[in-house]
């Protein structure tokens, strides 16, 4: 990824949708890092939400290559925190002011949300 998620980092996330790219920020960051991603729409928040609880962990293994780290499913999506709210609007939670090591803006205009990463 440009974004250089790596093992460790800490990423900010809005716009979650459907989890998918969530997902993949989870697996980079694994274990030592942490996702807080946020949606602005409570449905796809509550859709997103049980899509990281509710994956099968008992068989899905996640190989990462980078330093050879093995991390199961639900190891993974221990580390993301799904939030509601309207990063255009609030801006993101002050706790994480000068915290993350990427910001990822999936929104209409995500220039406007600049200022509170």
């Amino acid at each position: 990824m440009y974004l250089e998620v790596v093992p460790g980092c800490l990423v900010l996330e809005s716009g979650t949708g459907s989890g998918s790219l969530t997902t993949s920020f989870a697996r980079a960051v694994a274990p030592t890092g942490y996702v807080y991603t946020f949606d602005f729409h409570e449905q796809r928040a509550a859709s997103a939400r049980s899509t990281f609880c509710c994956r099968d962990t008992s068989l899905s293994l996640i190989v990462s290559v980078y330093r050879y780290l093995l991390v199961s499913l639900k190891e993974c999506f221990m580390i993301v925190t799904m939030g509601v709210r309207d990063i255009l609007g609030e801006g993101f939670p002050d706790q994480f002011s000068g915290l993350a090591d990427s910001v990822f803006l999936d929104l209409l205009e995500p220039w406007l949300a600049i200022p509170s990463a």
